[in-house]
């Protein structure tokens, strides 16, 4: 198993224990959010429809169309639409096309005229690749659910493999240098592998990416990942003894020539500190569009992703199909990510956590997969943070703790996410055998996770009770005996030239503000000590402590979300 690297500093623990103050006045949203799922209306496409439009314009969903599927609209209706925040993309081989992305703006907006250089890219090993795939896809939807946020691209080109620069991508794009001198706010990649490759041949490369996804997560960073477009196979074993992936086009003929195959998921998607983005279609008016954006209607079901590349009638077969994949770890445990116990998975981590529209309708570009899930996703949290900033609130950081704990509350479920009930990510089309997983059930599954999410949902429910929501970084408390007491908080958790401030209350009252740390605040006699960490201003989300004269306690009032073992 992997190390785990934090760095824990006393009595600590690195979650939202209890929330101290009431949601200041003012920051209680009053969005007009209509019950998710099935129902949801779907309006006109809109945008670049006409005959004139670029040909990727005319394949999928146009950005208003998404934003009502996912519950964003009332966000964009409010005027949030990712401003002031960024999202990072690592790209392996895939360069950035700005003529691409300069039509999709001119096309879809709203940018201000002319198109605005929203996006940028920075090649950080070799030479730039040429513009295709990922780097094309990629930034269009992120931009199309956070038209005003600014995308940031980190590329690798030819020669290096997925394994060697993943963690170099993510260290350059969690280096503030690099994103305007401010810390990104989230970062999605399209590229993993099956965990079997990364044991067998790169477990220092893995090491390296796991210890830049454990700082992320440590600085506040949401990282999204595809979970993969392979199905229930993962791996497999080649004639020579070698470990290999079951991905891409090929999925079929590696399937029928290689008896040894294996269940698992992808690496970094399987990482407790990324959320993991499955794929699922979307039914609309009781069947699912299979090529150009529907005119509008009713979404009738969503369903887990599975269908041959070039739709479901085929007069000669399929020759290339896809699926979300979905499974459980090889690598991580429940130990790894406690979150998963509060809705009864035990032993091996599972994912995804999360899933989207990974296949039809497809999105306006034409593109398909849970990696066009995954990017999408950053841009819907980039409109979902600059909601919860708006009203007074911190934004939300590494997703999977608070939506795990959310997802325990039944009533809460409802609201914040779609469950998926319907579909299998087993390829349909193969007599798997034992490689039947997974199917989708009611709550959560290995083929859809949680479901989808129902994104101003989820900010609704974050303002009305801040304590679900997971601190953003790291925070130890200590007590100093004495008369009178010394509460001491520290953090050593954020990266050097980011603003931050550590928050400590009394009793519930702000004692002291620290732009440093430590923090230290005193009190007379038995009092609850509460401290937060996060950028400058924002509300308390807190881990307690209850002090008296005599012992110093974390107690916890519902079930602590730990990190391995290194939580008390």
């Amino acid at each position: 198993m992997l190390g785990r690297r934090r760095s824990l500093v006393a009595v600590a623990t690195s979650v939202v224990v209890a929330g101290m103050l009431a949601v200041p006045a003012g920051s209680a949203s009053s969005l007009p959010v209509p019950a998710g799922g099935p129902g949801r209306s779907i309006p006109p496409a809109g945008g670049c429809t006409d005959p004139g439009a670029p040909a990727f314009a005319l394949h999928g969903l146009s950005p208003r169309q998404l934003a009502a599927a996912y519950d964003v609209a009332p966000l964009w209706a409010a005027g949030d639409e990712g401003a002031d925040q960024s999202v990072a993309l690592l790209l392996v081989g895939d360069g950035f096309s700005a003529s691409r992305f300069q039509e999709f703006e001119a096309c879809f907006g709203p940018y201000p005229p002319p198109p605005s250089p929203l996006a940028t890219a920075t090649t950080v090993l070799g030479s730039t690749p040429p513009a295709q795939k990922e780097g094309i896809l990629d930034p269009q939807a992120v931009a199309a659910i956070a038209p005003e946020a600014h995308i940031y691209m980190f590329v690798s080109g030819p020669g290096y493999s997925l394994f060697q620069a993943l963690p170099k991508l993510m260290a350059a794009a969690l280096d503030p240098a690099n994103t305007g001198n401010r810390l990104v706010d989230s970062i999605s990649m399209s590229f993993d592998a099956c965990e079997a490759r990364w044991l067998a041949s790169y477990m220092p490369d893995m090491q390296a990416m796991q210890d830049e996804l454990n700082l992320a997560d440590s600085l506040g960073v949401a990282v999204f990942v595809p979970i993969g477009d392979g199905g229930s196979v993962n791996s497999y074993t080649t004639s020579t003894g070698q470990t290999a992936c079951i991905e891409g086009d090929d999925i079929i003929s590696k399937v029928k020539h290689y008896k040894d195959l294996s269940l698992g998921i992808n690496y970094p998607a399987s990482s407790p500190e990324v959320t993991a983005v499955g794929g699922t279609e979307l039914a609309i008016n009781g069947t699912i569009p299979l090529s150009g954006s529907p005119q509008g209607g009713t979404i009738t079901n969503e369903r887990v992703w599975n269908e041959p590349k070039s739709g479901r009638v085929l007069a000669h077969g399929p020759t290339f199909w896809y699926a979300g994949a979905g499974g459980q770890s090889r690598i991580f445990t429940v130990a790894d990510a406690p979150w998963e116990a509060d809705i009864g998975v035990s032993g091996p981590e599972e994912k995804p956590d999360i899933a989207a529209l990974a296949g039809s309708p497809k999105y306006l570009y034409g593109g398909i997969g849970t990696s066009g899930s995954s990017p999408f996703m950053a841009g819907a949290i980039a409109d979902l943070d600059e909601f919860l900033e708006q009203h007074g609130a911190p934004p939300i950081g590494p997703l999977d703790p608070t939506l795990y704990n959310i997802a325990a509350k039944p009533p809460l479920y409802d609201r914040v996410f779609n469950d998926i009930t319907t579909g299998t990510s087993n390829m349909l089309h193969i007599n798997s055998g034992p490689l039947d997983c997974c199917k989708a059930t009611t709550g959560y599954d290995m083929a859809s996770g949680l479901g989808s999410l129902n994104v101003a949902e989820l900010g609704d429910v974050l303002l009305a009770q801040p304590q679900l929501r997971v601190p953003w970084t790291t925070l130890g408390l200590s007590v100093r005996s004495g008369a009178p007491l010394t509460a001491i908080a520290v953090t050593n958790n954020v990266l050097k030239g980011t603003p931050y401030a550590i928050n400590m209350f009394i009793n519930g009252k702000l004692a002291t503000e620290c732009t440093a740390s430590p923090c230290t605040a005193s009190a007379t006699g038995p009092a609850q000590v509460t401290a937060d960490v996060g950028p400058p201003g924002t509300a308390p989300f807190t881990a307690e402590a209850i002090v008296s004269a005599k012992e110093t306690l974390i107690v916890p009032p519902t079930k602590t979300h730990c990190r391995g073992s290194s939580c008390t």
